[in-house]
């Protein structure tokens, strides 16, 4: 039996947190959820992951800094997604796209949106397989 991808989701807001969880019921992936970005790297060690959605905020570690660490020591990158309630100015967005951002999902989130964006993601993970 084939074993469905991972899909690495962080927010430090436990309603964020449960909100993306729900939305992302809809996908055929393993949802792995943390509350900050070590949690996070705990939780992926020696794991693939299809795709990352990341809160752009978050105390300790951003978004940005847990992007780059995910990516780190990865031979292949790790899509990732950054949500964000707040507008972010270009230089935001730039290092965003810099540190493995693929896209960005503003706050409040439209479900169909990015369930069928995680859904994309999905599809081209397991074409590589």
């Amino acid at each position: 039996m084939k074993s469905l991808p991972n899909v690495l989701v962080v927010d430090n807001e436990e309603n964020s947190l449960l909100l993306l969880q729900e939305i992302l019921m809809g996908s055929e992936a393993n949802i792995i959820i943390a509350m900050s970005g070590s949690e996070a790297l705990k939780k992926i060690r020696g794991i693939d992951v299809a795709l990352a959605i990341l809160d752009v905020r978050m105390p300790e570690m951003n978004g940005f800094e847990l992007a780059l660490n995910i990516n780190e020591e990865r031979l292949e990158k790790v899509p990732i997604i950054f949500v964000t309630a707040n507008y972010l100015n270009y230089s935001d967005v730039s290092k965003g796209y810099d540190s493995g951002a693929v896209d960005y999902i503003i706050k409040p989130i439209k479900n169909d949106i990015l369930l069928n964006k995680v859904k994309i993601f999905i599809d081209l993970f397991n074409q590589k397989q």
